[in-house]
C-alpha cells in the first residue's frame, strides 16, 4: 500500500458519541526536488531555491536549502517584520507578505533566528497566503536575512507554481 502524506487535516470531534468527522484534508505536494534549481550566495550564506507549490487554499509555499559557508552562523530569516519583511510578487504584480518561515524544525511568523551548521544544507520554507486565484507564478521572491548584524536580501525571479 502506498503511503500518503497530508499537509492539513481538520476533524470535528463529537464527544457525546465518541466519533469524529473528517471536515477537510489537503494532500501534501511531493513534487519539490531534493536539490536546488537555482542558488545564490551572499554574506556567507548559500540559498538554494527548490521550488514553490500552490495548495488549493491559495497558499504558496516556497522550499529552500539554506547553507552556511565555511563556518556555523546564526541566521535571522525575516517573515512579516516591518521594513525587513520578506515578500513575494505574483505575475500580476500583487505583493504578499509571508505568514510563516521555517529553518529546519524551527518556525516563526515575524522572524526566525536559528543556528545554521557550516556546509550542511538545511531545509527551509516560506509561506504566503491568500494569493490571487489567477496567479500562476511569482515574478519576484525577495527573501530577507540578517547574518552577523548585516541585513540583506536575496531575490529569485519567475518561479512557477
Amino acid at each position: 500500500m502506498a503511503k500518503k502524506t497530508f499537509e492539513n487535516i481538520e476533524l470535528e470531534l463529537d464527544f457525546t458519541t465518541s466519533t469524529f468527522t473528517l471536515k477537510k484534508i489537503v494532500a501534501a505536494d511531493t513534487t519539490i526536488p531534493d536539490d536546488a534549481i537555482e542558488t545564490i550566495e551572499k554574506e556567507g550564506l548559500r540559498v538554494g531555491l527548490r521550488g514553490c507549490v500552490a495548495a488549493e487554499s491559495r497558499t504558496v509555499t516556497c522550499h529552500l536549502l539554506l547553507t552556511s559557508i565555511e563556518f556555523d552562523r546564526t541566521v535571522k530569516f525575516y517573515g512579516n517584520y516591518g521594513e525587513y519583511s520578506s515578500a513575494a510578487f505574483d505575475n500580476f504584480g500583487n505583493q504578499y507578505i509571508p505568514t510563516k518561515v521555517t529553518i529546519g524544525k524551527g518556525e516563526g511568523t515575524s522572524y526566525l533566528e536559528q543556528r545554521v551548521v557550516a556546509d550542511v544544507a538545511t531545509r527551509t520554507t516560506i509561506r504566503f497566503e491568500n494569493l490571487s486565484t489567477q496567479a500562476t507564478s511569482l515574478s519576484l521572491l525577495e527573501l530577507s536575512f540578517r547574518v552577523d548584524d548585516t541585513p540583506f536580501s536575496i531575490k529569485f525571479r519567475d518561479i512557477p507554481f
